[in-house]
């Protein structure tokens, strides 16, 4: 075999098996962000919930485990209000209705944790600071899920509520092959509904999530909340290529409708966050289509990024 090849086979293979962090090192996001019940929802995230999908190849036969970065507040990486006093349950669900109508909702509306729980973990502040592990799993237990780009996987339901207290918990999942190790599942993937995130606190830096726009999909309501005025939101796809999108205040909601085309369906496209000011930032973001139906983001994009990813140059008075 052509060296070169086996160079780009290694790197593809190299690829995959960093795919299973969420977020992923090319979203250019440390940190999922979920607040507990007692925060003002100023500080980002507007219900205290996040949902992430898991998806998982039928090939893959071996058990699996969910581990969790910080799972809890209690650290320096988080956001404390007083005294750290909050508490959240994780809960990893399997079956065949882990991906119902309700689960697909952008809020955690009745229904939206159905399924057969696998196992729930409760955090306080007393918690690991480090990683901390869910499982086994047996794929089997999950529910089957067809992939936008074609084919049967596993899927099961991982879901974060803060339950007690108000202070803001920072934190990340790993798939992982191993209890004690971060080892990927070639081919996984995973996605959400709605977005709650950490942007880096430099001027300037950006943050990516991917959006799948479906066949059906004609139009896109995108809304964020909280984003403080902190820079520029820009949609990329097959044809727009950095269209600006509203952008909200502190505590605010914004939202604006953008037109799909018939070339820009059945592909992912890329929303872009470039920051203008220095502090951290803690938003959320979803989409909605002609429907009102929630689009989904991957983690990692099905298919290819409708833009090379070249630094957008943000300048402020």
């Amino acid at each position: 075999m052509n060296k070169w090849w086996i160079i780009l086979i290694m790197l593809l293979l190299t690829r995959s098996y960093c795919s299973q962090q969420i977020p992923t090192e090319d979203s250019n996001i440390d940190y999922i962000v979920t607040y507990s019940p007692e925060a003002n929802k100023a500080c980002g995230d507007d219900d205290y919930t996040q949902v992430f999908f898991i998806t998982i190849p039928m090939s893959f036969v071996n058990k699996f485990y969910v581990r969790i970065f910080s799972p809890a507040a209690n650290s320096e990486i988080d956001v404390k209000n007083g005294i750290f006093n909050s508490v959240f349950e994780y809960q990893i669900y399997g079956g065949d209705s882990v991906l119902n109508e309700a689960a697909k909702d952008h809020n955690p509306i009745q229904g939206y944790n159905k399924g057969i729980v696998l196992e729930r973990a409760i955090y306080n502040q007393e918690a690991d600071t480090g990683w901390v592990t869910m499982g086994p799993f047996n794929p089997r237990d999950g529910g089957e899920f067809i992939c936008p780009a074609g084919g049967k996987q596993r899927i099961f339901k991982v879901v974060c509520k803060g339950v007690k207290g108000n202070d803001g918990n920072l934190y990340r999942y790993y798939v992982s092959a191993k209890r004690d190790q971060n080892i990927s599942i070639v081919g996984g993937n995973s996605f959400t509904y709605e977005y709650s995130f950490r942007m880096k606190k430099e001027k300037g830096a950006q943050c990516y999530i991917f959006p799948f726009i479906d066949r059906h999909t004609k139009a896109i309501q995108q809304y964020n909340f909280d984003y403080d005025g902190d820079g520029s939101i820009r949609l990329y796809t097959a044809e727009k290529k950095g269209m600006l999108l509203s952008t909200s205040g502190d505590g605010e909601w914004a939202q604006n409708t953008v037109k799909i085309t018939e070339n820009e369906r059945n592909k992912s496209g890329e929303i872009v966050f470039a920051k203008k000011g220095g502090w951290y930032n803690d938003v959320t973001f979803y989409l909605l289509n002609q429907y009102d139906e929630s689009l989904p983001f991957y983690t990692i994009p099905i298919g290819n990024r409708p833009m090379k990813n070249h630094k957008i140059v943000v300048t402020h008075q």
